[in-house]
């Protein structure tokens, strides 16, 4: 009935990214000139980008807007220094950077992450950045008090770092149950992130389980377009329902 009730009332997505390159080499990679094709499609079509904290804000308020967007990027690749967060800058559009407090400075699956040099230049850009926990495990695999460690010391370490005061969390894999994300609340997160059911987010959606939709490589320019475009969340969940999205 929560899904039904959402189709009348007024929606906004929260795109999810990984890394953005030059040339994409795998699934989770966008090609620095398709992300910009994307950002442009998004400007063209009148969408404006909002932080999730303005996102937050507006469900609390009531006052959703169908054409607000929220960019954000999983893992923290350094490659978004250069091909990503020039893109948003140029439109003056926030983001928000999802990173695994105990991998930044390394590598995560043979790709390069932000060190807190890069992060502390990015948020001067007005780059948001939130936690993926500290080691990017699956939390519903995690004892109580490893998934407290997880998720308590790399809220700790960003805000001790980057003096930060609004706390967003995206769950690993987008993985959680009630169990996690009454750990996240208890832990003094402002909200938590998963993957969606295509349906967006309401004025009534829990703000631990906030949805998002995953850019890929594979999707094309016209996928994308109905990604963001609320009106065709529906048709899209059927569709989906018959061939989940690869």
């Amino acid at each position: 009935m929560e899904a039904v009730a959402s189709i009348f009332q007024s929606r906004f997505k929260i795109l999810a990214y990984h890394s953005v390159v030059p040339v994409s080499r795998s699934r989770y990679e966008i090609a620095s000139e398709v992300f910009e094709k994307q950002m442009d499609c998004l400007f063209s079509a009148g969408y404006r980008a909002i932080s999730l904290k303005d996102a937050l804000s507006s469900m609390q308020s009531g006052c959703v807007d169908s054409k607000s967007v929220v960019i954000t990027f999983d893992d923290g690749y350094k490659a978004l220094v250069d091909h990503a967060f020039p893109v948003l800058s140029r439109r003056g559009w926030p983001a928000t950077v999802f990173v695994p407090v105990a991998h930044i400075g390394g590598q995560y699956e043979s790709s390069a992450l932000m060190n807190w040099d890069d992060i502390n230049e990015a948020v001067k850009k007005g780059i948001a950045f939130g936690s993926h926990t500290m080691n990017h495990r699956n939390l519903l695999e995690l004892n109580d008090e490893d998934l407290q460690n997880e998720l308590a010391e790399s809220r700790r370490i960003l805000a001790s770092e980057l003096g930060l005061s609004f706390h967003p969390l995206a769950y690993p894999y987008g993985y959680f149950d009630r169990r996690v994300a009454d750990a996240a609340k208890a832990s003094g997160y402002d909200l938590a992130l998963t993957f969606g059911s295509i349906l967006s987010n309401t004025s009534r959606t829990n703000p631990f389980e906030m949805k998002r939709e995953q850019v890929l490589c594979s999707t094309t320019q016209k996928a994308f377009s109905r990604k963001v475009d609320v009106r065709y969340d529906l048709q899209r969940k059927l569709w989906h329902m018959i061939i989940p999205e690869r």
